[in-house]
């Protein structure tokens, strides 16, 4: 809907969603929520959509082509992979900082990241395009969510509750990718315009092939 109105006002409606979203976490964390009701609600985790869609449209708009283009890029993207690796050290549950800007802080860092590697050939390139990464790419979010509840039922069992909440997320994860996502994606393809009962899914065989290429039209765009 934004962007009917042109690329100015959706990029400022963006920006104006996630200060909202922002404001909402520190507003519910001050007024005795929890960190919770913070974490885990809609309204406060948009943060992260919203993060990548300003992000998204920079890109679109070419208002990054020059970061993309020059060799500070990659060590502006080291610099925010710290943030994010020191964040995620000192960071623990229940940590107020999170709900007062720290989301926004690890969203935007993370944007980086992706941005300023996705534009690039080198060692990041290579690292985010390496099959088991994206492997579990396509999965990730599955396995965020199930983590969560296998944790929860594997509490009690001490030091076998990490390897067996890896282990089971990872093949809970599978199970819904096949039986679930896939089918999901598939059936999602079959219904945009033009598409065709044989169109396969993202991350098929046919997918996995058409990824180079693609990859390929976001490099040739930050390419000197």
């Amino acid at each position: 809907m934004l962007l009917r109105l042109g690329r100015r006002p959706a990029l400022a409606g963006t920006v104006l969603a996630l200060a909202a979203s922002a404001v909402a976490a520190a507003a519910l964390y001050r007024h005795g929520l929890g960190d919770n009701r913070v974490y885990f609600g809609t309204d406060t985790q948009a943060q992260a959509l919203l993060a990548g869609a300003v992000a998204a449209q920079l890109l679109h708009a070419g208002r990054l082509d020059r970061l993309l283009r020059r060799r500070r890029g990659p060590l502006v993207a080291t610099a925010a992979g710290l943030v994010l690796g020191g964040l995620a050290v000192l960071l623990s549950h229940g940590d107020s900082w999170r709900a007062h800007g720290g989301f926004v802080v690890i969203e935007l860092a993370a944007a980086v990241v992706v941005v300023t590697l996705a534009g690039r050939r080198g060692v990041g390139e290579r690292l985010l395009t390496w099959e088991p990464l994206a492997y579990l790419g396509r999965r990730s979010y599955a396995v965020y969510l199930w983590s969560y509840v296998l944790a929860t039922w594997f509490h009690s069992l001490g030091a076998w509750q990490l390897p067996l909440t890896v282990a089971a997320s990872l093949g809970a994860a599978e199970a819904s990718w096949r039986v679930v996502e896939r089918p999901a994606l598939r059936l999602k393809r079959r219904l945009e315009p033009g598409g065709a009962d044989g169109a396969t899914e993202p991350g098929g065989a046919d997918g996995e092939r058409q990824q180079p290429a693609a990859r390929d039209n976001v490099l040739s765009r930050a390419a000197p």
